[in-house]
């Protein structure tokens, strides 16, 4: 009866405890690897690779382009997916810009830097671009993309 009663309250343990799943997380401004199909999680903002592309021009073939290789990675934030990014990005969020840069990668593996920046602290380069118009525009903040020419709206 005892052996029983032991062997039961082992099982539930071993389920209460195997079956949950550790997320791991990640600091911000700090360069961490990333690996396919894992989710990384800070507080509300988790960022899941989804997937490596290697588009790279292969040994022993003449290629007209190199190719590339690269990372697809889901942002979401609060559970509300924020959109994927092959490359280095930046997302707007509620009242922060994330930016997600690409240090470095490799076939399987990737490292990356998140960084968080509130909106009112964002800088954009001082550019200008000129529209077909003669008109010139300069960048937007929070994501610094180019605001649209008149002959654009």
């Amino acid at each position: 009866m005892n052996f029983t009663k032991l062997l039961l309250a082992l099982v539930s343990l071993a389920l209460l405890f195997g079956c949950t799943q550790n997320t791991p997380g990640f600091s911000f401004n700090q360069p961490f690897q990333v690996k396919e199909g894992v989710t990384y999680q800070v507080s509300d903002l988790s960022i899941r690779v989804i997937s490596f592309s290697d588009s790279r021009c292969p040994i022993g073939v003449q290629c007209i382009w190199q190719g590339e290789l690269g990372v697809n990675l889901q942002v979401n934030d609060n559970n509300v997916h924020l959109g994927e990014i092959n490359k280095s990005a930046s997302i707007d969020m509620k009242q922060n810009v994330v930016s997600l840069t690409l240090v470095s990668i490799d076939t399987n593996q990737a490292e990356i830097i998140v960084t968080s920046t509130p909106w009112d602290q964002v800088v954009c380069k001082t550019d200008i671009k000129t529209c077909s118009d003669g008109s010139l525009i300069t960048r937007d903040p929070p994501l610094c993309n180019f605001a649209l020419c008149p002959d654009e709206k």
